[in-house]
């Protein structure tokens, strides 16, 4: 492990799990990337000292999932770290719904665990292969970056107050690769990485055969990937800004004075999260909604929330008619969470009563996951450099 990159992975555990005392979360799968990524932890670990606990998940897809697990699970044993195996119960097929399931099962098991970061083995080839992905699909430039080396869960309520971070984004597989033969350590290669039948794989084969483009695409990824960094810092101080976002006790989100470029994702975050929930809206919904709201007054719905025009910006509440109860991560709609000793506003306005739980032992922590995410949106560009 370089100096560098010892001195950023410190710098990044220090500052989104600072507690020396909560272990740190990694996800291995038992392939090369995920697999250097617990040795260079577990060499660091030992002097930090720092408790690392180690997570495999076994999607049920293939037979050989479950001794790959357990590879993983002796190889973390011989490096003095804890592992867990996580068994998806409900597999479906397709690459989105593994991905979106191993996301919540891992989630789950780093809050068990008592984690605040989960770390994951992504690499520079990711970034170059999801920009072509991306730009095959023809999604705007905006979007077309891949993966930031800090980003908060991307599922929720699994990925309360979880942040992911992502030590590796600028190493190369071939270069980890090198690092495990020299150390003698072997890695698993799961057969999904060569069906073509995947597009990702498609693209991973088109790029080993044109190493020029290859190189172009690496520079196009790390100009989009700054840029985005620049803009995801910018929202992140938006959102911090109490001037700019509100919160009320009952968990009424009121947006102001905001620069014209900011808008669509800011509301696109607020609705999101006023929502209780992780899909953010389409691009378009946000794009007809701004169209709508153009006087004081108007309302309209937004994934799940409400937005009201106001003369100086907007309300953002939930709408009743989507509010879901009491879901298995012990939250009432993703928005509220039990408190014996506090509870809601005896007066409650009207806008915020009928998404409401009844019982009055709730507090709302939509403030509080407007103020993780806006942490780890604001400092993820200071952490890089």
């Amino acid at each position: 492990m370089t100096t560098g990159a010892r001195a950023r992975l410190e710098a990044l555990i220090g500052v989104y799990s600072p507690d020396p005392k909560a272990p740190i979360a990694v996800a291995v799968s038992g392939g090369s990337d995920s697999v250097a990524l617990m040795h260079i932890v577990a060499d660091w670990a030992k002097t930090a000292p720092r408790r690392v606990h180690v997570l495999s998940v076994d999607h049920g897809l293939r037979p050989e999932a479950r001794a790959e697990a357990a590879q993983v699970a002796a190889a973390a044993k011989t490096l003095n770290l804890c592992h867990d195996c996580l068994v998806w119960t409900d597999p479906k097929p397709g690459q989105a719904a593994a991905r979106d399931a191993r996301h919540r099962l891992l989630a789950k098991a780093s809050r068990a665990a008592g984690a605040r970061v989960l770390l994951l083995g992504h690499t520079r080839d990711d970034l170059c292969e999801t920009l072509l992905i991306r730009k095959r699909r023809n999604a705007p430039r905006a979007q077309l970056a891949g993966p930031c080396m800090v980003a908060p869960s991307p599922v929720w309520p699994e990925g309360r107050g979880l942040t992911l971070i992502r030590p590796l984004l600028d190493k190369r597989r071939r270069d980890l690769r090198a690092g495990l033969i020299a150390r003698g350590v072997s890695w698993v290669d799961d057969p999904s990485n060569a069906a073509v039948k995947y597009e990702r794989v498609r693209v991973r084969q088109f790029l080993a055969r044109h190493p020029k483009l290859a190189a172009r695409v690496d520079e196009i990824a790390e100009r989009l990937l700054a840029q985005r960094l620049v803009a995801d810092q910018a929202l992140g101080a938006a959102l911090l800004n109490p001037q700019m976002v509100s919160v009320s006790d009952e968990g009424l989100i009121e947006l102001r004075q905001v620069a014209p470029d900011l808008l669509a994702r800011l509301l696109s975050v607020l609705a999101r999260i006023a929502g209780g929930h992780d899909r953010p809206p389409r691009a378009e919904a946000v794009a007809a909604l701004l169209a709508d709201l153009t006087i004081a007054g108007a309302r309209r719905t937004l994934a799940g929330a409400w937005l009201q025009r106001t003369k100086t910006g907007y309300l953002i509440g939930r709408d009743p008619g989507a509010a879901s109860g009491l879901d298995a991560d012990g939250l009432w709609d993703g928005r509220y969470a039990r408190d014996e000793a506090g509870g809601l506003a005896e007066n409650s306005s009207i806008l915020m009563r009928a998404a409401q739980p009844e019982s009055d032992q709730w507090t709302p922590i939509i403030a509080d996951r407007i103020a993780h995410e806006a942490r780890v949106l604001a400092q993820i560009l200071n952490e890089r450099k």
